[in-house]
C-alpha cells in the first residue's frame, strides 16, 4: 500500500475517505488484458492456462471436450456464456468442475468485487442468471452456488452485507441481493427469469432437492427395479409426474454413464422424438449421481411380456402390432430426427416402457452414441444384451444404424412368437436353437412356422368368434423381422422402412376386420334405438298403431283418401349400409361359419 495513504493521520480525513482510496488502490490491482469479443461490443477476459499466463487468441486452441465433461448447449442464437478460472475457483461444489471451460466465442461471467454500484450489479446477476439458464441450473442450484460464490468473495470487505446461508428460495435471495445494493426493478428481474427458464428442456438440480422429493429415497414409492439401479417415483413441484433412477451401487463408471445420457438427450429434442421417454433433470453428485425421467405408469415391455400386468398382450395380436410400430418408430426418430445422429445400442424389452395409453417408447441411453462424424463409428467397447447384440457388430466394431434395426427385428421376434431373445434352458430341454433368431430360422426352413408363433384369442361378437387372420398376420409379422435380422447389412432395411412396413401389415389385417366389428355393433345399436323407441311411443309392432287405435274408425276426409288396413305394416326405416366384410360376419353370426368376403353388394336390411 502507497506510503501516503497509511501515514495519513485519521482525523485529517473526511468520513470514508480512507475507504474510497483503498478501492481506488485495489481497483489497480485488477487491471487485466482484455480483447474484443467479434460478436459483442462489450470486453471480455482473455482465458489463462494453468500457470495463470494469459493465452495469445491467435495460438490459443479450445478445450475438447472430453467423455467426462457435460457437453456445450446447443446455441441456436444468442450468446454461449461462460466463467472464469478466478470465478471457478472459488466455488466449492464438487460438479462445477464438469462445466466446460471458456472458449474464445464466449462472453465471460467477470468476477463480483462487490464495488459495484447498481446498474453494474444488475448487469452481473443477470449475466450470471445467463449463464445459470444456459446450462439449464435449477433455481435452487442457482441460489445456492451463488451464496456460497458470494460468502467467499465478500469476506474480505468491510462494511459488506454477506448473503445468509439459510435462504430458503432463490426469490428470497433476490430479494435481499436488490436491497443491499439498491437495485430497482425486482419485479421485472423475476418475470424475466422464470420467463427464460421455460425453455429449459433438461434441469440441473442438487442432490438435496431430489431427495426431498423422493422423501429420502422411500422404499415404498420404488416403482421399477434392474439389476443396476432403481426407479423411485418424485414429487417434482410446478412439474409433471416423473421418477428418479438411482444406482444401487455406485462405481467409478456411474458418473459418466450419466453424463452420456446428459449429452444423448441434449441432441434429441423433446417435439421431434414423442416416442421417446425424455430426461427431465440430472444431479451430477460424485457420491450418488442420480437421473430424473418422465414417468411411465405401465411399465416395461418385459414384465407385460412376463405377465405381470396380465395376459392381454398376448390375447391380442393387433396390440402387439401396435407396439412394433411405436418402436420401430421410436427407433427412426433416434436415427433421423435429432440434430445428430444417434446410435442405442441397446434395445431390448426391458428398455421399452409404455405410458398411460399403452404407447411403446424408448429409454435408457446409457451405453447410446452421438455421431459426429464418420471415426465416432468405430466405438471400441462393445456393448449390448446376449441376443440382441448385432453379429455384424460385435465382429467388426464399428457401429451403424442398421445395428439398432437387428435389435429390432429380435424384439418383433420376441413379441410374435413368446420366446426369450436368448435361453440356454431351452437347448438343454428341448434340444432347441437357444438363440430365437436360429429357432425361427430352423423352422422357416422345415416350413413349421405356425408351430412357435403365438397368434391371439379370436374375437367375440354376439356368440360369435372371429379370429381375423391371426395367423397369417403374426407369420408376416415374423418375415418382416427376419427381414430385419439378414446377416448383410446392405440388405437390412432402415427403421423407417420397418414402420411402413408394419403399418402396410395393418392396414391389411386389422383395419378391415375392425372396421367390420364397428358396423355390426352400429348396427345392433341403431335396432336397439328403434325398438326402444317403438316401446316409448306405445306402438303395437304388428299394427304400427298406438294400442287402442285398431278399434276406432278413422274419417273419411275426401274421396281419394284411404283407409289403411288393419294389420298392415308401417313405414320401414333403412339401415346404415354395411361394408363387404360387415356382411360378411353378419351372415356368419346366423350361420355360425367363419366370415367370408363376398364380390355381392350388401343388402339393406329392414328393421
Amino acid at each position: 500500500m502507497d506510503s501516503e495513504i497509511t501515514l495519513l493521520p485519521y482525523y485529517h480525513l473526511r468520513p470514508g475517505f480512507e475507504n474510497h482510496l483503498l478501492r481506488l488502490k485495489k481497483k489497480e490491482f485488477q487491471i487485466f488484458p482484455k480483447c474484443q469479443s467479434a460478436r459483442d461490443d462489450r470486453w471480455i477476459r482473455l482465458p489463462r492456462d494453468q500457470q495463470g499466463r494469459d493465452l495469445d487468441p491467435m495460438y490459443y486452441k479450445p478445450i475438447k471436450e472430453s467423455p467426462w465433461e457435460p457437453p456445450r448447449p446447443v446455441m441456436t442464437y444468442g450468446h454461449s456464456y461462460a466463467l472464469t478460472d478466478d470465478m471457478r475457483a472459488k466455488y466449492p461444489h464438487s460438479g462445477l468442475h464438469l462445466v466446460p471451460r471458456a472458449t474464445l466465442n464466449d462472453l465471460l461471467v467477470p468476477e463480483f468485487t462487490g464495488y459495484e454500484n447498481s446498474r453494474e450489479a444488475e448487469k452481473w446477476i443477470t449475466t450470471y442468471s445467463e449463464w445459470a439458464i444456459q446450462y439449464g441450473l435449477s433455481a435452487s442450484l442457482t441460489k445456492e452456488l451463488l451464496v456460497d460464490y458470494l460468502k467467499r468473495a465478500l469476506r474480505y470487505i468491510q462494511h459488506h452485507p454477506t448473503p445468509k446461508k439459510e435462504y430458503a428460495t432463490w426469490e428470497d435471495f433476490l430479494r435481499d441481493f436488490f436491497l443491499d445494493m439498491k437495485i430497482k426493478r425486482l419485479e421485472r428481474f423475476k418475470e424475466w427469469y422464470w420467463k427464460k427458464r421455460k425453455d429449459v428442456p433438461i434441469i440441473w438440480f442438487s442432490h438435496t432437492e431430489l431427495r426431498l422429493a423422493t422423501n429420502y429415497f422411500d422404499s415404498e414409492r420404488v416403482v421399477g427395479e434392474s439389476a443396476f439401479s432403481r426407479l423411485i417415483k418424485a414429487d417434482m413441484p410446478n412439474m409433471t409426474e416423473a421418477v428418479v433412477k438411482r444406482f444401487k451401487k455406485v462405481t467409478e463408471t456411474s458418473l459418466g454413464r450419466v453424463l452420456r445420457e446428459i449429452r444423448v438427450h441434449r441432441y434429441l429434442p423433446k417435439h421431434h422424438t414423442p416416442h421417446l421417454v425424455h430426461l427431465v433433470g440430472y444431479c451430477t453428485s460424485v457420491e450418488d449421481p442420480l437421473l430424473l425421467y418422465e414417468f411411465m405408469p405401465n411399465g416395461s415391455l418385459r414384465e407385460h411380456m412376463k405377465g405381470k400386468f396380465g395376459d392381454y398382450i398376448w390375447r391380442s395380436a393387433p396390440i402387439r402390432l401396435a407396439i412394433c410400430i411405436d418402436i420401430a418408430t421410436a427407433v427412426g426418430e433416434i436415427h433421423y430426427n435429432g440434430t445428430l445422429p444417434v446410435y442405442h445400442r441397446d434395445i431390448k424389452p426391458s428398455n421399452i416402457l409404455l405410458d398411460r395409453k399403452y404407447r411403446a417408447r424408448i429409454g435408457d441411453f446409457g451405453d447410446a452414441v452421438v455421431i459426429r462424424s464418420d471415426d465416432d463409428r468405430h466405438c471400441p467397447p462393445v456393448v449390448g444384451s446376449m441376443g440382441y447384440l448385432d453379429p455384424v457388430y460385435r465382429q467388426t466394431g464399428r457401429c451403424d444404424d442398421k445395428t439398432d434395426v437387428y435389435s429390432l427385428g429380435v424384439v418383433l421376434m420376441e413379441l410374435a412368437t413368446g420366446y426369450k431373445a436368448w435361453d440356454p434352458y431351452r437347448q438343454v430341454a428341448h434340444a432347441m436353437n437357444p438363440f430365437l433368431v436360429g429357432l425361427v430360422l430352423d423352422r422357416v426352413e422345415k416350413n413349421e412356422i405356425e408351430k412357435i408363433i403365438r397368434p391371439g384369442e379370436p374375437y367375440s361378437v354376439g356368440g360369435s368368434c372371429y379370429q381375423m387372420e391371426g395367423n397369417q398376420m403374426v407369420a408376416e409379422l415374423v418375415r418382416i423381422a427376419l427381414w430385419c435380422c439378414c446377416p448383410d447389412l446392405n440388405l437390412r432395411p432402415r427403421a423407417s422402412e420397418v414402420a411402413k412396413a408394419l403399418i402396410r401389415l395393418k392396414e391389411h389385417w386389422v383395419n378391415p376386420a375392425y372396421q367390420a366389428l364397428r358396423d355390426i355393433t352400429e348396427l345392433r345399436e341403431a335396432v336397439a334405438v328403434a325398438v326402444e323407441t317403438t316401446i316409448q311411443a306405445n306402438i303395437d309392432p304388428s299394427t304400427g298403431k298406438k294400442n287402442g287405435d285398431s278399434l276406432k274408425t278413422p274419417a273419411v276426409r275426401g274421396k281419394d283418401a284411404a283407409t289403411p288396413a288393419i294389420g298392415a305394416q308401417p313405414p320401414s326405416r333403412k339401415a346404415p349400409e354395411m361394408s363387404k366384410q360387415s356382411q360378411s360376419l353378419a351372415d356368419s353370426q346366423t350361420t355360425g361359419s367363419q366370415p367370408v368376403n363376398s364380390a355381392k353388394k350388401a343388402k339393406t336390411t329392414k328393421l
